[in-house]
């Protein structure tokens, strides 16, 4: 179970352990009165939050993108954190306190959701990302079942909110072929790792296409 921010450091640099950069940032580098909690993102996993292909996609930045540490303007009364990929929102959080909130705002200002924890926040939108960002990524039709897979599921997170909007998300992963599984509020789910062999561990393969 991911709970806190370490909790989701241990998990991803497992899960992303194929990148074949360094994950971590000098420490030098992370500007002083930070969160904690967004601190320790950058300083271990600032490495790979760089990363961008050509068309900005990355392991931190595909369908929604956590800024790099040099996006952040620390000026701004409102630190601009992250956004979707086409604008829709973005999400700001103030400075001076160990754990803020987050404001998520259409960018014409009007507000969204507010999440009362910034920690919360970040293991949402990196759990998406995680998920959304793997080299092989299966949709099916049919409703969320354990019994869709022939492994036990071990269990990531419940009902967690989405980063940017009302929907609840739930995820869960298979230790074998390093698969994680994003579950929609609808129970639409997705089957997602950078392992060619995920469908190994699905009952019924044929009904799984990939995206």
């Amino acid at each position: 179970m991911i709970s806190n921010i370490p909790d989701l450091i241990s998990f991803l640099l497992h899960y992303h352990r194929h990148l074949g950069v360094p994950p971590e940032l000098d420490p030098s580098m992370i500007p002083a009165g930070l969160p904690p909690g967004l601190a320790l993102l950058y300083e271990k996993l600032g490495g790979w939050i760089e990363l961008r292909d050509k068309w900005g996609r990355g392991p931190f930045s595909t369908q929604d993108k956590l800024a790099r540490l040099s996006d952040l303007d620390l000026n701004e009364p409102l630190v601009l954190l992250a956004w979707e990929n086409q604008g829709v929102w973005g999400a700001c959080f103030e400075l001076g306190t160990e754990e803020p909130s987050v404001r998520i705002s259409e960018m014409d200002g009007t507000v969204l959701k507010e999440w009362d924890s910034l920690n919360e926040f970040l293991i949402s939108l990196c759990l998406l990302e995680a998920t959304w960002s793997a080299q092989n990524v299966f949709s099916t039709p049919d409703t969320f079942s354990k019994k869709m897979f022939l492994r036990e599921l071990e269990t990531l997170r419940i009902d967690l909110p989405y980063a940017g909007g009302p929907d609840l998300f739930s995820f869960y992963f298979i230790p074998e072929v390093d698969g994680i599984i994003g579950v929609a509020e609808d129970g639409t789910p997705h089957f997602a790792g950078y392992s060619p062999n995920l469908l190994k561990v699905v009952a019924n393969p044929d009904q799984w296409d990939k995206l």
